[in-house]
């Protein structure tokens, strides 16, 4: 499950960077913005997920990191390009430039999820080793019981046909 959740968020900043190009190309700003409120809550929403599941030190870390990348390229898009398409700016001038530092952002994201996935990745492998041992180790106490079990059958077999069959031979 941690993998499946960890692997959904890898995406987060490029869904967010994706409904960003749709509004500068588009230019369709009530379109967009209904967008980037589900894609704003649903990336945030993801990385909460993933922020819940880690353990060590070292991936909330990382985890802090990609926060404040998403959180930045929040900010650049509602207080830069925003007003800026509003305004009626060309993408070769300052939405250029703005859209290279989302892009650094992206690039911190996506490298913050995969140390991520990597880390759960062998997390998973190392609890996967300890479930096999464990459930080696269990076949084994289950024949070991299992035999201790027989024997104790077999021993009170003998010795309750000895208490019947002895009786009987004096009888007899």
């Amino acid at each position: 499950g941690h993998m499946k959740l960890a692997a959904a968020a890898r995406p987060i900043g490029k869904e967010l960077h994706q409904i960003i190009a749709d509004t500068i190309i588009n230019r369709d700003l009530v379109k967009s913005e209904q967008k980037w409120v589900v894609g704003k809550m649903e990336s945030l929403e993801k990385l909460r997920n993933v922020a819940s599941v880690v353990t060590t030190p070292q991936e909330q870390e990382i985890i802090r990191e990609a926060a404040e990348s998403i959180n930045e390229i929040i900010l650049v898009y509602e207080r830069e390009i925003l007003p800026l398409i509003h305004a009626g700016g060309t993408v070769p001038g300052k939405l250029s430039v703005i859209d290279a530092q989302l892009d650094r952002c992206l690039i911190e994201i996506d490298l913050a999820m995969q140390e991520v996935t990597q880390s759960m990745s062998e997390k998973n492998n190392q609890a996967k080793q300890e479930y096999g041992a464990v459930l080696k180790h269990t076949h084994y106490f289950g024949l070991v019981i299992s035999l201790v079990g027989i024997l104790a059958v077999i021993s009170s077999i003998i010795l309750v046909t000895r208490q019947i069959v002895g009786p009987i031979d004096e009888m007899t």
